[in-house]
C-alpha cells in the first residue's frame, strides 16, 4: 500500500507541473459548485526573500479579501484561492485512490491546487509519519532535475503534515501534505523559479485548512 501512497502523491505533482495556460480570474457565480465567492478576512502573508519561502517572513503583508474561499461540502477542507477552482479527478491504473484536484491558474502562469485522495479504510492507520517521509523521498521523480531544498513536520487543523520546497531549474513546487484517516490532502503551487513575489503562494498555504 505505501508504493500507491507514492504513486498517486507523484502523480498529482505531474499534473500540477503540466497543467493548462494561464487564465484571468473569473467570477463566481451563485450556481458554482466546485467554490463560493465570499469576503474572506484579511489574511496578513509575506513574500520571503529570493523565492524561498523562508519560515520568517520578511516583506509587506499581503491583503486576500478579495479571493475566493473554496470548501466544497463534504470534502473536509477550505482554503483561499486568487480565483474559482476547477475540479477535476484522476484514475491511477493499479492504485485504488481515487483522487480529486481543484485548481485555479493565474495570469502569471503560477498553479494553486488542492488534492484529496481517499486510501482503504484503515490502510493509513498508525502510518502518518511513515507516509509523509515515504512521499518526501519520492517528490523528486514527479519534476525533472528537482531536489527537496526544505521540508518541515506542520499540524494543520489538529493533523499531522509536512510543508516543503521543491525546486529544479525551470519550476518549483511549494505545498503541504497531511494524512486524515483514510485521507491523503495536498495544497501546493507550482511556480516559476526565481521568483521573487511569494506572497500569493504563502496567503494560500497560510488559509489552508481541515474539517475532515
Amino acid at each position: 500500500m505505501r508504493r500507491s501512497i507514492f504513486v498517486v502523491s507523484t502523480a498529482v505533482l505531474v499534473a500540477a507541473c503540466s497543467s493548462g495556460a494561464a487564465t484571468t480570474p473569473p467570477a463566481a457565480t451563485g450556481s458554482d459548485t466546485a467554490a463560493a465567492s465570499v469576503q474572506t478576512p484579511a489574511i496578513v502573508a509575506s513574500a520571503a526573500p529570493s523565492g524561498s519561502l523562508a519560515a520568517s517572513p520578511t516583506a509587506s503583508p499581503m491583503d486576500i479579501s478579495n479571493w475566493i474561499e473554496i470548501a466544497p461540502e463534504g470534502q473536509g477542507f477550505g482554503v483561499a484561492m486568487p480565483g474559482r477552482a476547477t475540479p477535476s479527478s484522476m484514475t491511477i491504473a493499479g492504485v485504488n485512490a481515487p483522487t480529486t484536484i481543484w485548481a485555479y491558474t493565474d495570469a502569471s502562469g503560477r498553479v494553486f491546487q488542492v488534492a484529496r485522495s481517499t486510501f482503504p479504510q484503515e490502510a493509513l492507520v498508525g502510518a502518518s509519519k511513515d507516509v509523509l517521509d515515504n512521499v518526501a523521498k519520492e517528490l523528486p521523480s514527479s519534476v525533472a532535475d528537482s531536489t527537496v531544498e526544505s521540508q518541515t513536520d506542520v499540524t494543520i487543523s489538529g493533523h499531522a503534515g509536512r510543508r516543503y520546497l521543491q525546486v529544479s531549474p525551470k519550476s518549483n513546487v511549494a505545498g503541504i501534505f497531511v494524512v486524515v484517516g483514510d485521507l491523503v490532502f495536498t495544497a501546493y503551487v507550482t511556480y516559476e523559479s526565481g521568483a521573487t513575489d511569494t506572497g500569493s503562494i504563502e496567503a494560500f498555504l497560510a488559509s489552508f485548512t481541515l474539517s475532515a
